[in-house]
């Protein structure tokens, strides 16, 4: 079974015994919809929000340890430094 997975799930799927694929996230419908992943590793929202849930029958939610991400921004200090203080 190929999995749609990145980062850190990439691992999990593989110790599951399933293949990772790696993909952008705007490529996970029509790879599900053409049968080149079979499942996906994602937030529940994604289902919803990227229209996956069109092309999945069942889904398992675990909470504890199949998706964690981590996002951040980077601003220049110069940058933030001369934004007014109402900003």
């Amino acid at each position: 079974m190929k999995i749609r997975a990145t980062g850190t799930t990439v691992k999990i799927v593989s110790a599951l015994g399933t293949a990772p694929v790696e993909m952008p996230m705007g490529d996970s419908y029509d790879a599900l919809s053409r049968g080149v992943t079979q499942g996906i590793v994602c937030p529940t929202e994604s289902l919803q929000g990227w229209k996956l849930g069109e092309g999945i029958k069942y889904s398992t939610q675990d909470y504890c340890s199949a998706y964690s991400v981590t996002f951040f921004v980077v601003m220049n200090m110069d940058r933030w430094n001369s934004l007014p203080a109402d900003a």
